[in-house]
């Protein structure tokens, strides 16, 4: 019984780990999506910027695998990023990135 406690504890431990790294990442990103959208309103995201966005939802997958919640957090789809005029940018990455925390959030205080 102490290996399987010693082993969900080292889980926990991993996953706080990766949020507390992830974090300052995602933050990153979002003051750079709202610094563009401010200079451009209108501006779409290019592929490059959906790639590094989907890097960084694959680690939050890694930390969300084996919640329910993750069901909900898809990765970006370059063909269905709004055109001009649609959405912006910094809209779009604000909605991914608070359902992607509360979800974090979640699973953190499930855990605990």
């Amino acid at each position: 019984m102490g290996k399987s406690n010693d082993s969900a504890d080292a889980i926990v431990s991993d996953k706080g780990a990766s949020h507390d790294s992830l974090m300052p990442l995602l933050a990153a990103m979002f003051r750079e999506f709202q610094d563009a959208s401010k200079k451009k309103a209108d501006a779409v995201l290019n592929k490059r910027k959906v790639e590094i966005v989907n890097r960084l939802l694959v680690d939050v997958f890694k930390i969300l695998d084996g919640e329910p919640n993750r069901n909900y957090v898809d990765l970006l789809d370059e063909n269905d990023l709004p055109q001009n005029g649609d959405d912006r940018p910094s809209q779009l990455w604000r909605r991914s990135r608070k359902n992607t925390l509360d979800m974090i959030d979640i699973a953190r205080s499930t855990d605990g």
